[in-house]
């Protein structure tokens, strides 16, 4: 579970590492800024015209910006004439000094939320409700994402335009030299199930010359929860009806999901020890199931990682046949006492036009920024899925308490191979105290 956590703070950091600056000046290069006052102002940026001329606070640093996100952010000041005051500060340092600079009234103006903070952020009042600054059928938002951070009537972040839907990546060379078949080709013909996943990964895993030890596992990930997210299931989720988060523990998609994951392991095709990062790219698992930032980019394999990568989404759901798009979730908001809101909503906002933009005006910096991740193979597969897929994450790890909980409940299934119905029947009134404990209902 460390490897999980270090992964998700991995994941939060990355992202002020490249909306951060290490000067509190406002700083203009007119060789670097696109022409930026000649955008159309769209109804949304309308709303946030007021700002202009003002200062909005942000964490981070500049130091380890690319050329495209250091274009982005010199745009950002030039359009809205905003100036940014940025505070140094990792992301261990921010989620744990967040609640008290939010109750002394000088928190950033804008800020990160992610699926392990949610919970804590949104019923904390750390996160406020953005709703006034929001058009809600503007093209950058993506409803999957906000309706994701939502409490009644109430929405409490919005998307950043990163990939953060996991897919299935497996090393193409080894499948072609083991004889097994393509995963996409199958994807194709609508032939790709969890129970074809199954036997992929079986065939995948390759023992030594003494036909007990494993020399790569077919598969591996870090993000338990991910196939009972992907076969339409959750542990926790929001319930409209009664708006409040409710255990999803019994439902039968998730039973289903954390069934597979435990027969992965059974079969001897996973090693829940073995996150996957370095693993893969040295031939230790087959397939890797995780974000395209954090499975290629980061480590930057398609320069060097000599094996051809293949990529196929997650199959669709077991029982209901509908593709559900399992996400780790990273957002912008807007922090209680906020000095701007409007202001920080601004950056929310330009900071998603851009990216999505960036594509569309084949810019070169963005396209060296997006190609380190994916092949334009890869985002084609990736755009054609998430367009048809439902975007679904889990909020677990932002329940109060669970993490006194969740070695008991992972291990049930991943080390004594206990049966999903019975692990869950032991956690439900755990679980469910957690979320009363959270959300004080």
């Amino acid at each position: 579970m460390m490897k999980k956590v270090l992964a998700v703070l991995m994941s939060a950091f990355l992202l002020f590492s490249v909306v951060g600056c290490g000067s509190d000046e406002k700083k203009k290069d007119d060789t670097e800024i696109k022409d930026a006052l000649k955008m159309e102002w769209t109804a949304q940026e309308k709303m946030f015209e007021s700002a202009k001329g003002s200062t909005i606070v942000k964490v981070g640093s500049m130091d380890d910006m690319n050329e495209y996100d250091k274009q982005v952010t010199l745009e950002f000041m030039d359009r809205y004439d905003i100036t940014i005051d940025w505070i140094p500060m990792g992301y261990s340092e921010y989620t744990s000094k967040l609640p008290g600079m939010v109750a002394a009234g000088n928190p950033p103006d804008t800020g990160v939320m992610t699926d392990a903070t949610a919970l804590s952020f949104m019923y904390g009042n750390i996160a406020a409700p953005i709703n006034e600054y929001l058009v809600m059928d503007d093209p950058y938002w993506d409803m999957g994402v906000l309706n994701n951070f939502k409490i009644g009537d109430n929405y409490y972040a919005v998307n950043t335009a990163e990939v953060d839907t996991f897919f299935v990546y497996y090393n193409k060379t080894l499948f072609e030299e083991q004889g097994i078949e393509d995963p996409y080709t199958l994807y194709q013909n609508d032939q790709w199930t969890f129970d074809k996943l199954r036997e992929l990964a079986k065939k995948a895993t390759i023992y030594e010359s003494d036909n007990t030890t494993v020399s790569c596992y077919g598969i591996g990930t870090h993000y338990r929860e991910v196939f009972a997210l992907a076969n339409g299931g959750n542990i926790i989720d929001y319930d409209a009806a009664s708006g409040k988060y409710i255990s999803k523990l019994s439902a039968a998609n998730t039973i289903a999901g954390l069934n597979f994951y435990k027969d992965l392991i059974a079969d001897g095709s996973m090693e829940p020890s073995i996150a996957g990062f370095t693993e893969f790219p040295a031939r230790q698992i087959a397939m890797f199931v995780e974000r395209p930032q954090h499975a290629i980019g980061a480590y930057d394999l398609l320069k060097t990682m000599n094996d051809e990568i293949g990529i196929v989404p997650l199959p669709k759901s077991s029982s209901d046949g509908k593709y559900y798009a399992a996400s780790n979730l990273i957002t912008n908001f807007v922090p209680v006492n906020a000095q701007n809101p409007v202001g920080g909503m601004a950056w929310n906002y330009f900071w998603v036009r851009r990216l999505i933009d960036g594509g569309k005006e084949n810019n070169s910096t963005w396209n060296a920024r997006q190609y380190k991740m994916m092949t334009k193979e890869h985002e084609s597969i990736i755009t054609d899925y998430l367009a048809k897929a439902n975007k679904v994450s889990s909020k677990l790890e932002s329940l109060s308490g669970w993490g006194n909980y969740q070695e008991e409940f992972w291990g049930g299934l991943m080390y004594d191979l206990k049966p999903a119905e019975e692990v869950s029947a032991s956690m439900n009134n755990i679980v469910t105290s957690a979320i009363t404990r959270t959300i004080g209902q």
